[in-house]
């Protein structure tokens, strides 16, 4: 009898602090479901966008590389115009490397691929190459590697800004990082921490 009277009470006591924390569960649930909502959404967008879609972002965000899109389809015997360098470039980084798309270090790294200093790029798995009856390989490698260290960190800044959802134009590409201004008179020495963009000594 006392068992049954302690279960009793101690599903009366649970009850009654579940329902004087319902209001509270009811009011921030909401919070929690922004929260996962602004978390899970930005990496769904980010896998939504395709590569000819960055492509073509990237090439009027930087409108002097070049579209190296003269290449022949196998199944139409015309030429593909579709089918870029940025979109191939995009298209290795993201199905053949299967590399994350937000950030610098492993853009750097794809670019390092095209360099022969990082990853070697296989001829019968470079994007085009079963699509395109010449394969681009050598001819995207020529024009990466010909790209300066300047060139290759505006590409790579341009990729992150696409892929992280911000806008970018001529204004901001063209103006100074902090890492080119010069330091400031009055300001102290600090020294500089190890970053993402370091991965840049890879290349020569």
């Amino acid at each position: 009898m006392k068992n049954s009277k302690l279960i009793s009470s101690s599903s009366t006591l649970v009850l009654a602090i579940f329902i004087s924390l319902l209001p509270l569960l009811v009011k921030i649930q909401p919070h929690i479901a922004k929260i996962s909502i602004n978390w899970v959404l930005p990496k769904a967008i980010a896998q939504d966008i395709r590569p000819e879609e960055v492509a073509e972002e990237v090439y009027k965000l930087i409108p002097s590389l070049p579209r190296e899109n003269q290449y022949l389809s196998q199944e139409t015997g015309e030429v593909d115009l579709d089918n870029t360098l940025m979109s191939r470039l995009v298209r290795y980084h993201e199905y053949v490397k299967n590399r994350p798309l937000k950030y610098r270090l492993d853009w750097k790294l794809t670019l390092a691929d095209y360099f022969g200093v990082n990853e070697p790029i296989r001829d019968f798995r470079y994007p085009g190459s079963s699509t395109l009856q010449l394969n681009p390989l050598e001819g995207d490698r020529a024009i990466i590697t010909s790209l300066s260290r300047r060139q290759r960190n505006e590409l790579v800044d341009t990729l992150v800004s696409i892929y992280n959802g911000q806008q970018q134009n001529s204004s901001t590409s063209n103006s100074p990082t902090l890492e080119d201004r010069p330091p400031s008179s009055n300001s102290n020495p600090i020294p500089r921490l190890p970053q993402p963009g370091d991965a840049e000594l890879l290349l020569p």
